[in-house]
């Protein structure tokens, strides 16, 4: 393939992975028949690079749902099966946490990056990784740049008599202050016909908020009940009886697909931005991430 269409493959590899069609570019850069059909998406009418993977492929993400994911972690695609990796508490349900509000995520992001510990530890290390990680979260703690914090560690480790040199100068020099990532991405249905059929909005999720009577007329439907009652005492007394899976499992079951809640910002004056508890990890496409600035 010529060079200047190396550009095009690096696009049409990233869409092909986004949107779950598979590894379709070999090492030397050669498409294969079933991915050349898409070659040509990734160009515009008038032959400018299509800014996304989405635009590439005429689906791009729908305007009423785009939402920012906070995590310590890097990876390519959204998963329950990782639920609780993250913050943790799960307080608002069983679910994928996403935020409106970009800064939202960012203040995550910094929250549990901070309590995974640096990068380069070893989580199944022994003692000395373990207390080698601790005391370079002391010195960062303490306000000093990562090359001052190993410098110190390396010090304090090297004459540390369960450590030693050896294992210093193998541990520290791999130590960096954990970043985490920020995660943009588009809440749709699982694919495109679905999306155009009925696109996926704010009526689609229980209100945490308001009134089973004020919900939506979707989720009324889905819930057929008039208890005096929110979305998330509705949801409380779910989790209670069946645990807060098992009570994500029987709102996804009825048609819903999650929940939707004010942020702290918006919670005082009851209106603002929402965050998002999503049940099924086949509704999000992943779009970018990046570390805030």
């Amino acid at each position: 393939m010529p060079d200047p269409f190396m550009g095009l493959v690096s696009g049409l590899q990233q869409a092909l992975e986004q949107y779950g069609v598979g590894t379709a570019i070999g090492a030397a850069g050669t498409v294969s028949p079933d991915a050349s059909q898409y070659l040509a998406n990734l160009l515009r009418a008038d032959n400018s690079p299509a800014a996304t993977a989405g635009e590439a492929f005429g689906v791009g993400p729908p305007a009423a749902i785009n939402v920012f994911h906070g995590s310590p972690h890097l990876f390519d695609r959204f998963s329950t099966e990782h639920i609780g990796s993250g913050e943790g508490s799960q307080a608002y349900g069983h679910g994928l946490y996403f935020a409106e509000n970009p800064e939202t995520a960012a203040a995550y992001q910094r929250l549990t990056a901070g309590k995974l510990g640096p990068e380069g530890a070893s989580p199944q290390g022994g003692f000395a990784d373990s207390a080698i990680a601790n005391m370079f979260m002391n010195r960062k703690a303490a306000g000093l740049s990562d090359d001052v914090a190993r410098q110190q560690t390396m010090d304090w480790a090297s004459r540390h008599p369960q450590i030693g040199p050896d294992a210093a100068q193998a541990i520290v020099p791999n130590l960096k202050t954990r970043t985490g990532n920020v995660y943009e991405a588009s809440l749709r249905q699982a694919t495109p016909e679905a999306e155009a059929a009925d696109p996926l909005g704010p009526q689609h999720f229980l209100d945490w908020d308001k009134l089973l009577s004020e919900q939506s007329p979707y989720v009324q439907s889905a819930l057929s009940s008039d208890t005096p009652m929110t979305g998330g005492q509705l949801h409380n007394e779910m989790a209670l009886a069946m645990g807060r899976e098992g009570a994500a499992q029987q709102l996804q079951n009825a048609g819903i697909a999650g929940i939707r809640y004010l942020d702290k910002g918006s919670r005082a004056s009851g209106e603002g931005t929402h965050n998002y508890v999503l049940f099924n990890d086949m509704l999000v496409n992943l779009l970018r991430h990046f570390v805030p600035q």
